[in-house]
């Protein structure tokens, strides 16, 4: 069995990595050609596949178009994999996506476990415009220094958001030239790890710690307010509705909201910037609210 691993910091785009290759899986069922995709989630619980091709859910799984399956895991890798391999028959290649604060190696040691014939790849999500300020972070950088020491391959994105030849030039940098290939697309560049250049990296700083909650519909009074909280959040490093909570740093939130009587938007923070769109009915009121991550300073 295939297994790919996707590894990478909250915000790094795996997410929407995923929903590019159900796409393309999409594409290669209408053509006739088989290709079905078993794909296990551990985001904080959330299953982060776009909702317009979820096809049927029971439970933590989901159907989605073109032949895939979808499952969450939480904090059970193993619970995780003996679900979908109960499935085994019905897809060609398994994926898993780490949450965005896992260590990879950690992932790949369990699948060999759990499945000892897998041909198993790592790779790491690095966001072009981010990863040096990442690299450089008295709180977060062992953790994502960690994560590109752990993977087979890297895999930058965002790159259209940087002008010219700059993306280029900022793997050329980080990896010290030593670039095997380079994708053409304007907005993915692939480049190959060798581990052997690097060394063991012992972690300078506490290991940090994150936490996870809800912001439930019922408690957001309107999309300005909630900008308002978040922007407060990020310039005082404290959230003004949870100051009890001490001090944290917002890192990533996602989640669907309903304005008025049937106006519902997307709200996405992730790496400094908000996101709010209008987005069409979703299939239920239940999947309403937001999801938040924050590191606690």
């Amino acid at each position: 069995m295939i297994v790919d691993i996707l590894a990478g910091y909250l915000g790094a785009g795996k997410t929407s990595y995923i929903n590019r290759i159900l796409s393309h899986a999409d594409d290669l069922w209408h053509s006739g050609s088989r290709q079905r995709l078993a794909i296990l989630v551990n985001d904080f619980g959330e299953i982060n596949i776009d909702r317009q091709r979820i096809v049927a859910q029971q439970g933590q799984m989901i159907d989605i178009a073109g032949g895939c399956i979808c499952c969450t895991f939480g904090s059970d890798l193993v619970e995780g994999l003996q679900t979908v391999l109960a499935r085994s028959a019905e897809f060609d290649r398994l994926m898993i996506e780490c949450s965005g604060v896992a260590l990879p190696g950690a992932v790949k040691g369990t699948v060999r476990l759990c499945i000892p014939d897998a041909v198993v790849k790592t790779t790491a999500l690095i966001h072009v415009l981010r990863i040096e300020q990442q690299l450089d972070d008295q709180y977060i950088g062992d953790t994502v220094r960690l994560q590109l020491q752990q993977a087979d391959a890297w895999l930058g994105t965002h790159a259209d958001l940087v002008a010219g030849e700059a993306a280029e030039t900022v793997f050329l940098d980080l990896i010290g030239k030593r670039l095997k290939r380079l994708l053409a697309s304007k907005r993915v560049i692939e480049l190959s790890l060798n581990k052997h250049r690097y060394h063991q990296h012992e972690l300078s700083n506490p290991k940090p710690k994150w936490r996870s909650f809800m912001v439930e519909q019922r408690n957001v009074s309107s999309l300005d307010a909630l900008r308002l909280r978040f922007m407060h959040w990020q310039h005082c490093n404290q959230d003004p509705e949870r100051e009890s909570q001490g001090k944290s740093r917002l890192e990533r939130v996602k989640g669907y909201l309903l304005q008025g009587v049937d106006d519902y938007y997307w709200v996405e923070w992730a790496n400094g910037r908000l996101t709010i769109e209008a987005t069409p009915l979703i299939k239920s009121s239940d999947e309403l609210g937001l999801v938040v991550i924050e590191l606690l300073l």
